[in-house]
């Protein structure tokens, strides 16, 4: 199920099989039941992310309204599904604290927060119905099915997506000055959305890479995990402040903020370095790169590359590469 264009394909074409394809695979991943169903939740989920990028990169074509009304149909669909996530996906942050401190904790504080997150998650399944909320779901994503079906795009090539492609690449850009100002947990998640987006759409091109262009890929795979990253220590100090009593009192809850603090400061200097060179060129610029990576590949097939791409040599399509970077330890 391949998330990127085809050069056989027009836009319009491309978007309508993507998206079913999405669908199709969120449907089959929400099917299975049993142990499975944490990994299914999180799959079904990534597969209608995956779509409303999608619909970020086409937005200017296909207009503010369409684009308004499905993307907001698709987030009240997958609103049901973030909140069963999310209390597993809280205690797999946990664990992965837990690993990270180990020589730093006492097996009741570790144990206390643990049997507390657990309990607060069967707590939220039973609440939301999990198995309805399953079949509403599977029922939504069909009728998302048949109106995304009929979608029509007038225009073709790169016109068609390049519009997109800027505006996020500029709204990331943006967003990461806008965190490093602010220092918020708001403002770290809108980069987080930001970044994830213009993921999305560089992954729309894959196709047409060239290996710079794949490492600029990796380098914004890892900048929104590390994004993702400090977003669930935000939500993990979240539970643990509302109710401390539930993760064993006071004493231990301290200790955890102490480590998830320290945690998140580590992520957040990482997104800085990974971002500043992801976004170390302007919209334009970095737009135009994948233009001609786009134009180059198209030709290599036989395909026109579309109108409004500037004309240069093959030797022109080259990725500036964001700076070498490594994760925390």
């Amino acid at each position: 199920m391949p998330y990127h264009f085809k050069p056989s394909e027009t836009v319009t074409d491309a978007v309508k099989r993507i998206i079913s394809e999405e669908i199709d695979s969120a449907v089959e991943q929400l099917k299975r039941t049993g142990n499975q169903r944490d990994e299914a939740v999180h799959e079904a989920r990534k597969s209608l992310k995956k779509i409303r990028g999608m619909l970020r990169l086409i937005q200017p074509e296909v207009g503010r309204g369409f684009y308004k009304r499905e993307n907001g149909l698709l987030r009240d669909v997958g609103r049901k599904l973030s909140e069963i996530r999310d209390a597993g996906a809280i205690i797999e942050v946990f664990d992965d604290l837990a690993t990270r401190y180990q020589k730093e904790l006492t097996p009741t504080a570790q144990g206390d927060v643990r049997r507390g997150l657990k309990k607060a998650k069967a707590e939220t399944e039973k609440e939301l119905k999990i198995d309805e909320v399953i079949r509403e779901t599977i029922h939504a994503l069909g009728e998302a099915r048949q109106r995304l079906g009929g979608l029509r795009i007038d225009s073709d090539g790169w016109n068609t997506i390049a519009s997109g492609f800027r505006k996020y690449y500029r709204l990331g850009r943006a967003a990461m000055e806008r965190a490093g100002d602010e220092k918020t947990p708001e403002a770290y998640h809108e980069w987080r959305k930001r970044a994830k987006d213009h993921w999305y759409h560089v992954r729309l091109l894959e196709k047409s890479w060239d290996e710079k262009a794949g490492t600029y890929e990796g380098s914004l795979k890892e900048l929104e995990t590390t994004l993702g990253d400090d977003h669930n220590l935000v939500v993990l100090r979240q539970r643990l402040e509302k109710e401390p009593n539930l993760y064993g009192g006071h004493d231990p809850v301290q200790l955890w903020l102490g480590l998830i603090d320290r945690r998140a400061e580590e992520l957040r200097g990482e997104s800085g370095r990974i971002g500043s060179g992801v976004y170390c060129l302007k919209p334009r610029k970095r737009e135009g790169e994948f233009a001609r990576l786009w134009e180059v590949w198209k030709a290599e097939n036989g395909k026109t590359a579309g109108p409004g791409i500037p004309r240069k040599s093959s030797n022109s399509a080259k990725i500036v590469q964001p700076r070498a970077s490594r994760r925390a330890s």
